[in-house]
This record gives C-alpha cells, sequence and structure tokens, in this order.
C-alpha cells in the first residue's frame, strides 16, 4: 500500500512541476540541417495541395477529371459507330472493308500478325473525322 501512495505522490508532483518546465526532446531543433529540412517542408507544404489519397476522389478537380474522361470514351465510341453506320449504308465502302478484313483474317493465320495489326487499324482511320452520333463536332476535334 505504501509503495503504490508513493508512486501517485510522484506521479502528482510531476504533473505539477513538468508544465513550467518545457521539455525538447521530441521538438526541432533550429540548428544545422534539421533546421533546413523543416523550413523547407514548411514552405512546401503552405505552397501545395495536401493529397489525401482515398478522399481525393470527392475532390471537385477529381469528379471534372473523370468526367471528361467518360466524354472522350463516350465521343469515340460514337465516332467508331458513326463510321460503322456510314459504311454499311454504302456499298464501296462495305466491300472495301470486307476485302481488308478477309486481307486481316489471311494474315493473322499466316502469323504475320503486325500486317493483321495494322490492316485493322485502317478500318478505323477515317473515324476521327467523323462527327458525334448527334451531328455535334467532339471536342478532340
Amino acid at each position: 500500500m505504501m509503495k503504490l501512495s508513493l508512486h501517485l505522490v510522484f506521479a502528482f508532483l510531476a504533473v505539477l512541476v513538468l508544465p513550467d518546465h518545457e521539455s525538447s526532446a521530441f521538438a526541432p531543433t533550429s540548428t544545422g540541417y534539421m533546421s533546413s529540412l523543416s523550413t523547407t517542408a514548411t514552405q512546401s507544404s503552405k505552397n501545395s495541395a495536401l493529397s489525401m489519397g482515398l478522399f481525393d476522389m470527392f475532390s471537385k478537380e477529381a469528379q471534372e477529371k473523370r468526367e471528361a474522361k467518360k466524354r472522350a470514351i463516350i465521343e469515340e465510341q460514337e465516332r467508331l459507330q458513326k463510321e460503322i453506320m456510314d459504311r454499311r449504308r454504302n456499298p464501296e465502302k462495305m466491300e472495301e472493308y470486307e476485302i481488308t478484313t478477309q486481307m486481316r483474317r489471311e494474315a493473322r493465320m499466316e502469323g504475320r500478325d503486325e500486317d493483321a495489326l495494322k490492316l485493322q487499324q485502317e478500318l478505323y482511320e477515317d473515324s476521327k473525322k467523323q462527327t458525334l452520333l448527334n451531328g455535334a463536332e467532339s471536342s478532340e476535334n
């Protein structure tokens, strides 16, 4: 019982005495290398926005970026769809498409994958010139 009360007395005295004295054990020092690091860190934190990781997805800038990315994907799909629709309506374009597709398939079967890839990319070269399905110009043009 005496040991417990002695510990309580020391704890009580420590609480009374320590607030008057400041400890510098965990405080940054103002000398040398650590000082320059702390001032540089303070200045850079004032000049830049704080990145919060997971919660950044709720920021207005992140939402705008996501919307712009979605819109670009939709516009690309609309241009490709319009290219397909125009090709199906035009017999000459459809015949050219069928010939190119057959050449691509033959190249793939023969193991000429690079040639097949080039032919596949040529199929939709004109899609960048296309308007959107509603007739509007895309934001990329």
